[in-house]
């Protein structure tokens, strides 16, 4: 009996489907089956290529309790978890356990010809940061077109968003079989606020809430977060303290805030959820797009935080390209709302509801408040210069792994 293993013992739908069409007629030495076979050499040599790119050897702990440091232990995981998470199956299963004997028996000769193994049944190993380019370098390409080059007619832009958001409603949310990025909110109160500079202000305000803490009309409403100048959105928080905190008004400053009810379904996309997103599909390491779909969901779970980011007054310009996502969500995924986190408030939340939706909001009668700003905290970066010594910005790019 060779060393070739059956489509259905190596389990693994990518290889499945690619040794049922291209594997040779053999006898399985798991199943003992005369099946379309691939040798176990050639399984093992593709997953040492993915390992060579996805994983790498952990750190070592040592302690430092004694006199000198003693090694305590290697950071990671062996081969054999590693094997198992390439194959999507249990460790315990006779097709990893074949894969890494056949490591091992490989080993032996590398060690003898070579002197040494690039694998080992003795160490431990951990996932390689890896860092997207395809996602970043679509993104830094798709924000300087809508910037610097073609804003209205950004021939990049559709493409590019329909790559960064394709199957987003397929997406799931981990802690829920059906929980997703993209759903339906109802009956669910939000708060809008406003400055205000005076008594009459106030009255004007407290006569006719619903207007006045509606919407700008279209001739007044100025460029936001997600809409530009001209074409008006409902700025909300979940919350009266967020919903004040996000005018960042100053201290002695007053403003007033109301109650709006959300009074039919909102199909929403809620950015606070990009984080922990995962496709209900299992990617194949061995399909030749996982390290570009890998990247997309990457990036999607960075895109809450350039959503979110606060921008000064004076930098308007930079909501430019969340202006762009803000009119294709609404114009080619159908979706009213979005959800993002306050950069105000730790806990608080905000939405924004596109103007096609804002039908969908009713005004609490008597719900006003009056906010007399007391008191403001500030959280800083602080950094210590030398007379005459240039700024530096400290940047720490994220930490891309899989």
């Amino acid at each position: 009996m060779g060393d070739s293993v059956c489509c259905d013992c190596v389990g693994e739908p990518f290889l499945v489907h690619e040794i049922s069409q291209d594997g040779h007629s053999d006898e399985c030495v798991i199943c003992g089956e005369y099946k379309k076979c691939t040798s176990l050499h050639d399984l093992k040599q593709k997953i040492e290529c993915l390992f060579d790119e996805y994983i790498r050897p952990g750190g070592i702990i040592y302690n430092y309790d004694s006199d000198s440091p003693q090694f305590d232990h290697q950071e990671g995981d062996d081969l054999q978890f590693w094997i198992a998470t390439v194959l999507d199956t249990d460790e315990n299963e006779d097709i990893v356990e074949a894969v890494h004997d056949q490591f091992m028996k490989d080993a032996g000769f590398e060690f003898m010809s070579q002197g040494e193994s690039r694998y080992n049944c003795d160490a431990r190993y951990i996932r390689s940061p890896v860092l997207p380019p395809i996602a970043e370098v679509k993104w830094t390409e798709f924000t300087d077109e809508i910037r610097y080059s073609r804003r209205f007619f950004c021939e990049g832009a559709k493409p590019f968003l329909d790559w960064l958001f394709k199957d987003i409603a397929d997406y799931l949310v981990p802690g829920s079989a059906n929980e997703k990025a993209i759903y339906s909110v109802e009956s669910v109160a939000i708060f809008r606020a406003r400055i205000y500079h005076s008594s009459a202000d106030f009255e004007a305000i407290s006569k006719n809430p619903k207007k006045e803490l509606f919407i700008a009309p279209k001739e007044k409403a100025l460029a936001g977060r997600m809409n530009p100048s001209s074409i008006a959105a409902f700025y909300g928080s979940f919350d009266r303290e967020t919903c004040v905190a996000e005018l960042r008004p100053p201290v002695g400053g007053t403003v007033v805030s109301g109650k709006f009810n959300i009074i039919r379904p909102l199909r929403v996309l809620d950015f606070t959820k990009l984080a922990d997103i995962f496709h209900p599909h299992r990617l194949s390491y061995f399909d030749p797009s996982f390290m570009e779909n890998e990247c997309r969901i990457q990036f999607l779970e960075s895109l809450h935080e350039k959503i979110s980011m606060p921008i000064l007054p004076s930098q308007t310009e930079d909501y430019l390209t969340t202006q762009v996502i803000a009119e294709y969500l609404s114009s080619y995924l159908s979706i009213e709302a979005v959800l993002y986190s306050s950069a105000q408030i730790e806990e608080g939340s905000n939405i924004v509801i596109f103007s096609p939706a804002t039908d969908a909001l009713a005004y609490a009668t008597n719900s006003i408040v009056r906010h007399k700003i007391l008191k403001v905290q500030y959280e800083t970066d602080s950094q210590s210069y030398e007379d005459g010594e240039p700024e530096n910005i400290d940047f720490e790019p994220d930490n891309w792994s899989f």
